[in-house]
């Protein structure tokens, strides 16, 4: 089985990532793979600049294109999905594993289920999205479904993936052109990748009937998600607050 870390410089956007120095975020990285490589081969999906920090730390380095286009912060695990060779995992830099996961035989598992509320930030970015006509760009989106946390991503197999990317590469289009002109989220250092691409995601799969696994069952990590990140103590390789 193969463990995937994607990595970008374009992607330091968000109210947490932006305060987060390349150093500390290295770190975090370097720790997460050094937890796992005892258990999977690893690889990472990363630009030029990120490949001088991970040659000889990963088993495989992919590089992404230089016209790539960023938009969402997740971006790059559609890349991956779109590019990769079913089975593998995708994991986050702030996620540390402390023993080889247990899965089970669903096509997507997934790290957790978040129940939705309607006072989260994703469902008050979700109501933007239906308001400005996400519903006329992908007709089976939904208004108040729970989201699939993506810190975790086991695809065992890629017959959904053609069409989930091209669905994401419409959404893409629809908050460049409808959202950020009117409500400027990313020069306000807020990112809206938990519905572009966390949600759409879980809106998918809905869709399509695709059972999915949760992953946070019956296995052992920490994941330091969103202002988690600061709780990271990179001199000693180790993380202060557990979840």
């Amino acid at each position: 089985m193969k463990l995937i870390w994607t990595y970008s410089e374009y992607l330091q956007k968000g109210p947490v990532n932006p305060k987060l120095p390349k150093e500390y975020i290295f770190e975090m990285y370097e720790h997460s793979i050094n937890c796992a490589k005892q258990f999977y081969k690893t690889c990472v999906y990363t630009t030029e600049f990120g490949a001088t920090f991970f040659k000889g730390k990963v088993d495989e380095i992919i590089i992404i294109p230089k016209d790539f286009e960023y938009v969402f912060l997740g971006d790059l695990k559609y890349y991956v999905f779109e590019n990769e060779t079913t089975p593998y995992i995708l994991i986050d830099g702030d996620l540390f594993l402390e023993s080889p996961l247990i899965l089970n035989d669903n096509d997507i598992s997934v790290e957790c289920i978040l129940p939705y509320s309607k006072d989260t930030g994703e469902s008050i970015f979700n109501n933007f999205f239906i308001n400005e006509g996400i519903c006329d760009v992908i007709p089976y989106w939904k208004e108040t479904l729970p989201s699939y946390n993506l810190g975790l991503v086991y695809i065992k197999n890629n017959n959904f993936v053609k069409e989930l990317c091209n669905d994401f590469k419409k959404i893409k289009k629809f908050y460049k052109e409808q959202i950020e002109p009117t409500y400027q989220f990313d020069a306000k250092n807020k990112q809206p990748s938990i519905v572009g691409v966390q949600y759409f995601f879980s809106v998918f799969c809905h869709y399509k009937n695709i059972n999915v696994d949760f992953i946070i069952h019956n296995n052992k990590f920490t994941h330091l998600a969103g202002e988690k990140k600061y709780n990271f103590n990179s001199k000693v390789g180790r993380f202060k607050t557990l979840f």
